[in-house]
């Protein structure tokens, strides 16, 4: 038995919508949010000197911390320690977040109002025979549009601009890195900001439009007081005190205190090209 099926036929206008709506879905839409670029001229490393609050003295140290993940986390053995830093030219925050399968860096740039300027991002997993795999990336912000310089785990060289919103904060693999936001948002409970971001927390990075919600206050019998909870993608809780400073988050990060201040970027510092 043949068994056929009658013949559609669109109308020239429909045609035409169909078209259009592809080209603007081309043009728009769906085309690629990562451009590959040849080399650019280097934008220089911001020029700052360390202040305090005040900017009377040098040492400039706003916030330094350490985290580590509790019994039962994917991340076995994870230690975090970050700083968060005045600059005469804005505010510098740096993480070193090592766990038993690799480490991640982090240096986040901003400038006096806490805009986003310069980020700096090295990976490493673990490789072959004992060796370690590293992914290196530079996102510039000081241009018209983001600019990525990287150096892949396969040791390639590569350019490339970002095309979408342009963002106005960075999501980064840390976990202190929330800090910032939290901070420059200052949200009352019930109260949500929902902006462009730059999320480099994965290998592939993402432009997105990121929410942080400052959720209730909540009792928590493990710190014995209230806390502040504010979500990040409307999942991942995070608990803060009334000053903003982290506490942990719900995956079962907890503040560590082993008076222990290791240095930052051992291996390579953000200054250096990938």
């Amino acid at each position: 038995m043949t068994i056929s099926f009658p013949r559609m036929e669109f109308s020239p206008r429909a045609r035409a919508l169909g078209v259009s709506v592809l080209t603007a879905c081309a043009l728009v839409a769906c085309q690629p949010k990562h451009i590959e670029v040849g080399e650019e001229p280097e934008l220089d490393y911001p020029t700052c000197t360390s202040l305090d609050q005040d900017g009377s003295a040098p040492s400039g140290t706003l916030t330094v911390g350490a985290l580590q993940g509790t019994e039962g986390m994917i991340e076995r053995g994870l230690v975090e320690r970050y700083e968060i830093r005045k600059m005469s030219c804005g505010f510098r925050f740096r993480s070193a977040q090592r766990w038993g399968g690799g480490h991640t860096e982090v240096e986040m740039i901003y400038d006096p109002n806490w805009k986003p300027l310069r980020a700096w991002r090295r990976m490493s997993a673990p490789g072959p025979r004992n060796t370690e795999r590293l992914d290196v990336r530079r996102y510039e912000l000081r241009t018209p549009e983001p600019r990525i310089r990287k150096v892949t785990t396969d040791g390639v060289l590569g350019f490339e601009h970002l095309r979408g919103k342009f963002p106005q904060v960075f999501v980064a693999p840390s976990r202190a890195s929330i800090v910032v936001w939290v901070r420059k948002a200052r949200l009352e409970a019930g109260q949500k900001e929902r902006v462009p971001a730059l999320d480099f927390r994965e290998p592939l990075e993402k432009m997105r439009d990121v929410t942080l919600k400052r959720e209730a206050d909540r009792y928590q019998p493990e710190f014995g007081r209230n806390v502040r909870v504010y979500t990040l993608y409307g999942r991942e809780a995070y608990f803060f005190d009334e000053e903003n400073n982290l506490l942990g988050d719900l995956a079962g990060v907890r503040q560590l205190f082993d008076g222990k201040s290791d240095p930052f970027f051992q291996s390579q510092d953000p200054l250096l090209p990938p």
